[in-house]
């Protein structure tokens, strides 16, 4: 299971990914106009320092291009911060835990996993499971994870022995919410 929320992409935990591509694009923008307004702020900067230019005028525009500058650095910040927020962070940080907790063990690595339960409800509103029975001894997990977005994962815990060809069951098309699955 936690390999499936490390795999979990920043489309899977929002309502509207076409939001987060809205977002960063505008985030995008609002950089190259940072990055122009900077430049253009140099440039009048020297023509302040140049006997030969009017002053009154550059230094009219500098005051515009600081106001602008500061505004769309502003908006631009507040951006980038709503997209780190909320269960985007969430995420980044429960993926991050899962890659420390693999390098750990004994104390540390319980410490990660309540850091990591702590996280799970930010991206995770639901966990279903469902057995497959194998044989008289052998077992087939089957979980699926409703992701706070209402997109779900399906995972399969298989058993440490091998299958060989067993067929196991496929609940791509099948939400463990409606009922158990009927492949008996």
């Amino acid at each position: 299971m936690l390999d499936t929320l490390a795999a979990l992409r920043p489309e899977d935990v929002v309502e509207e990914p076409e939001q987060l591509t809205a977002r960063e694009a505008r985030i995008k923008e609002l950089t190259a106009r940072v990055v122009a307004l900077e430049h253009r702020r140099g440039q009048l900067k020297a023509a302040l320092a140049n006997p030969d230019e009017d002053m009154d005028e550059a230094r009219d525009a500098l005051h515009q291009v600081k106001e602008a500058l500061a505004s769309a650095a502003q908006e631009r910040d507040r951006l980038k911060e709503e997209s780190r927020s909320g269960r985007l962070e969430v995420l980044t940080e429960a993926q991050t835990l899962v890659q420390m907790r693999r390098q750990t063990s004994g104390t540390e690595r319980d410490e990660l996993n309540h850091k990591i339960k702590a996280a799970l409800p930010t991206v995770v509103s639901e966990i279903w499971v469902q057995a497959q029975r194998i044989s008289a001894r052998v077992h087939v997990t089957h979980a699926q994870l409703v992701l706070c977005s209402g997109r779900v994962r399906t995972v399969a815990i298989l058993p440490r022995r091998r299958l060989d060809g067993l067929p196991l069951w496929v609940l791509a098309n099948h939400d463990l919410r409606d009922g158990p699955f009927p492949g008996r």
